[in-house]
């Protein structure tokens, strides 16, 4: 907004530089927000300092109206698995993954599958 005097990808570099706190990344909201926004999602991944992310988040969100909404209760979406997929290039090496799914919540064999899905995007994303 107008009353900001830094960009949040200043902010959040800015107070991971000045304290000794890490970053648990949350891959899908950054997706949402980039839709919601209208800003490139590849282009604030690009800018974060890596050096401090631990950990990521994957999720699904739910479209409403002209919104999406990080609901937690959905597959992840492709433009989710292409932004972990960029994610884990820019790193270049794979980082603990957590799938939220807290909203209508599928078998313990869907989640496996997400899980599974992540491992074989990262290899990927690594040449492997």
């Amino acid at each position: 907004s107008s009353h900001n005097t830094i960009s949040e990808i200043d902010f959040i570099n800015l107070l991971l530089d000045r304290t000794e706190s890490f970053l648990l990344l949350d891959i899908n909201n950054i997706y949402v927000n980039s839709i919601n926004l209208n800003f490139d999602a590849n282009e604030f991944l690009d800018s974060i300092n890596l050096s401090k992310v631990l950990q990521i988040h994957l999720a699904g969100h739910e479209k409403r109206g002209d919104f999406l909404i990080d609901t937690h209760g959905a597959e992840i979406p492709d433009g989710v698995w292409d932004l972990y997929e960029h994610f884990i290039k820019l790193m270049n090496k794979e980082v603990s993954v957590l799938i939220e799914w807290d909203n209508s919540v599928p078998s313990f064999e869907k989640l496996m599958s997400e899980a599974q899905k992540a491992k074989v995007i990262a290899k990927g994303a690594l040449g492997g």
